[in-house]
């Protein structure tokens, strides 16, 4: 205290930057740790995959630029379907697409939402919890939707959203059914979403071998 009381500046500069030094390197810890939380919350993580494609590209081979390989998580739209029928050890599988912009309509209620298109394994594949619907049937048709609370809180208010019908227009106005509710996904989570719809009914989707534009997860 005495050395603290003679040396005033000395002793006030060695705290600050002890402090700074304490708080970045908790700081680092705790960003670290953020991001090795991400998507570990899902029962099945260790099993979930995402595929990847490594192409060669022409140009950067010609330029010579190093490596002429690129990577991408975008699939063409008939690989999903194809490692399910003929690849066993595939047990589900879901391709993504986010987000797909559009209007939401009930009543007198319209809103510009951000929709998310999935296959019916999303459901089977990642651990966000269902809380209203039936999990195996919910994508069982091409006009149901799927909602989180926020969603279903704006929309229908303290009224049970199962079974009400809506209008989405993603490219044309169109009839769905609103068939279950889901949890909002946690902050540390790779994968977003507020309405969940067939990929099927995204505007621009093609299952075929030319399309390149879907993340795809078995």
């Amino acid at each position: 205290v005495r050395n603290i009381a003679k040396r005033k500046l000395y002793s006030f500069v060695n705290s600050v930057g002890l402090s700074i030094g304490i708080a970045f390197s908790l700081s680092v810890y705790l960003f670290i740790q953020d991001e090795k939380s991400f998507d570990q919350f899902h029962i099945n993580k260790d099993n979930i995959q995402l595929i990847v494609s490594k192409r060669f590209e022409f140009m950067r081979f010609k330029n010579g630029e190093g490596e002429p390989f690129g990577e991408t998580v975008a699939q063409n739209g008939k690989l999903g379907d194809v490692m399910l029928e003929e690849i066993p050890a595939v047990q589900s599988m879901t391709r993504y697409v986010a987000p797909v912009n559009g209007l939401f309509r009930y009543n007198e209620k319209v809103f510009s939402e951000k929709f998310t298109g999935v296959d019916s394994g999303f459901f089977k594949m990642f651990s966000f919890e269902l809380l209203a619907g039936n999990r195996d049937k919910l994508f069982d048709r091409n006009t149901n939707i799927v909602i989180t609370p926020p969603i279903a809180e704006k929309y229908f208010g303290i009224n049970d959203p199962i079974g009400k019908t809506v209008t989405l227009d993603l490219a044309e106005e169109k009839l769905y059914t609103v068939v279950g509710v889901i949890s909002a996904p946690p902050a540390n989570s790779s994968i977003s979403y507020d309405v969940l719809i067939p990929i099927t009914e995204v505007p621009w989707f093609r299952n075929d071998w030319d399309s390149h534009s879907y993340p795809t997860f078995v």
